[in-house]
């Protein structure tokens, strides 16, 4: 075995992994600085702005969204047929139809502006993610190495590193209900289909879409305000963040 080749090897990798350290430390700091602020105020304007403002419930969570539904011919002459009282039972049996009997006209179609609040919030809320789980590592660079008797301070970035934390979990729950959703409307949508004379089905399906509407709006406002929680207490605590062990008082902000 060639040691002299394998110790170089080893010796390239420990540059590159203290390289990618120093890069992250200098980088996170600087995003959190310098970038997070400017994500707050790009949510702030989403927040704001048309397509995430609660006076478009109505519009797009109201009848019309739902009423994508249609009848072809033949389940129309059988809700004529269902007002005879004389109506044969097999007759009254094909007034619902089977899965195979669903016409491909009686589609319930997306609902094209949630799915667009979406499409701008995923990124977002999977960014936050990213972000929040690169903010952890470097804390947990700083951390120092544990000593006897001579851990004061730690505790300020172990407090820290737990909101963060806390964060990157409540992203990762963002993301869930958005998935929740899809497949709670696609369930209701078939259910409509299939029994398009039961109105219940479809106040349901635009109450799931109202409810949506405020997770949406109300999961963006959350990442604006993750960003700017944790932006605010790295800047209170940057100091013992860094150097947890400068002096012996140490209070998280």
């Amino acid at each position: 075995m060639d040691y002299s080749a394998e110790g170089v090897q080893q010796s390239e990798m420990s540059e590159r992994m203290t390289k990618w350290k120093e890069d992250l430390l200098l980088n996170t700091e600087s995003m959190v600085l310098n970038e997070f602020p400017q994500r707050v105020d790009e949510i702030n304007a989403l927040i704001n702005g048309e397509k995430f403002n609660t006076r478009r419930i109505a519009f797009i969570c109201g009848d019309k969204a739902a009423s994508q539904t249609t009848l072809d011919e033949e389940q129309q002459q059988q809700d004529d047929i269902s007002d005879e009282r004389t109506v044969l039972p097999t007759k009254r049996m094909k007034l619902e139809p089977t899965d195979n009997q669903l016409s491909s006209d009686a589609a319930v179609s997306t609902n094209k502006a949630l799915m667009e609040m979406t499409q701008i919030l995923y990124p977002i809320i999977t960014n936050l993610m990213e972000e929040a789980n690169r903010v952890k590592m470097w804390i947990l660079f700083l951390i120092p190495k544990i000593e006897d008797g001579n851990n004061f301070g730690v505790s300020i970035q172990e407090d820290v590193l737990a909101e963060v934390e806390e964060v990157e979990n409540g992203a990762t729950t963002c993301l869930s209900v958005i998935v929740s959703y899809l497949e709670s409307r696609a369930k209701m949508a078939y259910k409509m289909r299939k029994h398009p004379y039961i109105e219940d089905y479809r106040q349901l399906l635009i109450d799931l879409d109202k409810r949506q509407f405020i997770n949406l709006r109300m999961s963006l406002i959350e990442v604006r305000n993750h960003y700017g929680a944790i932006h605010d207490l790295i800047v209170k605590n940057l100091d013992k963040i860094k150097k947890p062990r400068s002096n012996n008082v140490h209070h998280l902000y």
